[in-house]
């Protein structure tokens, strides 16, 4: 495929042509693999789901509260609870720029990393003082992941259907509060330190499941063209949106509509 080389004219063009573009992928199987990828990305979303409810059921069990020696309602309590959101102040920070800096991918990838340790330091913490660091450490992995996350499925989403898959991918949250909510629920019963710490332990799981699959996703037209590689852009989006044909009239309005917005920032 030839240099894409898109002038203010190109963007007008684009807009003739949109009508007639096609609205549905031709190559099904490529879309139904899009959507298995938006799927595993969605899954992201639990983890904020699964963190509120998970913490605030934990801080019930009185082996949780004797094990640190905290009451459930004292300022130590105040302590562990409000770290996530020093945390999240942190990643707050740092998201814009780590997802910037080699895609959304990445940025998925070490949020989820960070996450992933984190959730070991409070699973198997000792004392107050690493149980606090691990929530810490949540704090900081949950912003960066929920700024790649949504921001690659609506750049990856089809024109037509962006609006809908960006707004399914909250749907998550409350799976995730549910998970949190039925593992508490189930380990109630049992004595010891196990009904806190798996908990706090699980809490990797929507972490784990996207960075193992981070493989299989593609990266975002967008941040391709960003970094001026236009082809790979082009071709990603023609093989999502329209049936792999790179010449096709709604590849070519988006690459304008992307590079217009692109220039305009």
């Amino acid at each position: 495929m030839a240099d894409i080389e898109v002038k203010p004219a190109a963007v007008d063009a684009a807009v003739t042509v949109a009508p007639d573009a096609p609205k549905k992928p031709a190559n099904y199987a490529a879309m139904w693999q899009l959507y298995l990828i938006l799927a595993l990305v969605f899954v992201n979303s639990a983890n904020n789901g699964y963190d509120g409810s998970m913490f605030s059921s934990v801080l019930a069990f009185q082996d949780f509260l004797d094990f640190f020696g905290t009451s459930g309602a004292d300022a130590r309590t105040s302590e562990l609870a409000i770290l996530i959101n020093v945390g999240n102040i942190v990643g707050g920070f740092l998201a814009g720029p780590i997802c910037d800096f080699r895609g959304r991918r990445f940025g998925l990838a070490v949020g989820c990393i960070i996450i992933i340790i984190a959730a070991v330091i409070q699973g198997t913490a000792t004392g107050d003082s690493q149980l606090m660091g691990g929530r810490f450490m949540i704090g900081v992995g949950l912003p960066i992941t929920v700024s790649a996350a949504p921001i690659f499925v609506a750049e990856l989403s089809p024109p037509e259907i962006r609006g809908t898959l960006v707004g399914l991918y909250n749907c998550m949250w409350y799976l995730g509060s549910f998970a949190a909510r039925v593992t508490v629920l189930g380990l109630a019963s049992y004595s010891g330190s196990i009904k806190w710490r798996l908990p706090l332990f699980l809490q990797m799981t929507p972490s784990v499941i996207v960075l193992l699959t981070l493989w299989a996703l593609p990266e975002s037209p967008r941040y391709l063209m960003f970094k001026g590689r236009e082809e790979d852009a082009a071709r990603v989006l023609a093989k999502y949106h329209a049936g792999g044909d790179v010449d096709s009239p709604l590849v070519r309005e988006q690459i304008a509509e992307i590079q217009a917005s692109i220039e305009e920032e």
